[in-house]
């Protein structure tokens, strides 16, 4: 059990939350094009206007997006809004979506998912849109 020295939380113990702080870090792999489950195109150009990460229950959540030739950029994204819980109370959600713009070739930047909330971090899945051209080659 943990104590907390002058404080008495006999009448909240059930809001207590106890975690341990570890940095959550995930790089990425390129992404490219799937046609089915057994054909990857590596040869067409794609370029990545957004993603859009799948959350479930988790808590602050950032983005490090690192372009060839220029400084990195990071988007800060909390998985709940203001107003959207109660006061109070834990401010998890159960499922949301968060879109990071990229506007970059897939070949042009590298993209980390990053977090040291004591919150879990529960990335579900991930989709992104953007443009495939595959360069007028004929594909088998």
């Amino acid at each position: 059990y943990f104590s907390v020295p002058n404080k008495d939380l006999s009448g909240v113990a059930s809001k207590v939350i106890v975690g341990w702080t570890y940095a959550y870090d995930i790089e990425l792999p390129r992404t490219y094009f799937r046609r089915d489950a057994r054909t990857v195109d590596t040869s067409a150009i794609v370029v990545i206007n957004r993603y859009k990460f799948s959350m479930g229950l988790s808590g602050v959540c950032q983005f490090k997006l690192k372009p060839r030739g220029a400084d990195q950029w990071i988007n800060t994204a909390a998985v709940i809004d203001a107003q959207q819980y109660l006061a109070n109370d834990v401010p998890l959600s159960n499922q949301s979506i968060i879109t990071v713009p990229i506007h970059q070739r897939n070949n042009n930047f590298t993209m980390r998912v990053f977090s040291e909330s004591p919150f879990p971090v529960s990335l579900t899945s991930m989709m992104w849109e953007g443009n495939y051209s595959p360069r007028y080659y004929r594909r088998a």
